[in-house]
């Protein structure tokens, strides 16, 4: 991941910041998940402005509301008051072993997110057994 063959995109949204501290492959998946971070959290704010959900999201929300309601009106931890689900974000980095950097994240903002990986640079090897085994725990929880 330290190779610099593929690296953020010049015009992205925090690419300075980005390749300020990792200007290599690395970098470019910080770029990647930071763009995907800002646009699901900019389709969240909006449905939540809208007081509505819309598109898939507000179809599995009605199906799951549908199907498994009950009469409690406490919101679960991936459920927003208004009835919509909101992401739960885990970032598990990995070389020769595996580092969770978080773990079920529902209030951090996309800033947030890349702040937290930023103060991670590429090292080492590349070991999928361990990330993979890393993932199913954090899913276990």
């Amino acid at each position: 991941m330290a190779t610099m063959d593929r690296v953020p995109l010049v015009d992205g949204p925090a690419a300075e910041r980005i390749r300020m501290c990792a200007n290599n492959r690395l970098g470019a998946v910080y770029s990647a998940l930071y763009s995907f971070w800002t646009a699901r959290h900019a389709s969240i704010t909006a449905g939540q402005q809208s007081g509505s959900r819309r598109g898939f999201d507000s179809v599995y929300s009605t199906v799951y509301n549908t199907l498994w309601s009950t009469s409690s009106t406490v919101a679960t931890a991936d459920q927003q008051a208004g009835g919509g689900w909101r992401d739960a974000y885990s970032i598990i980095l990995f070389n020769e072993s595996s580092k969770t950097v978080l773990t079920d994240d529902v209030t951090s903002t996309p800033d947030q997110l890349l702040d937290a990986l930023l103060s991670e640079r590429a090292t080492g090897g590349t070991n999928f057994a361990t990330a993979l085994n890393a993932g199913r725990l954090v899913m276990q929880r």
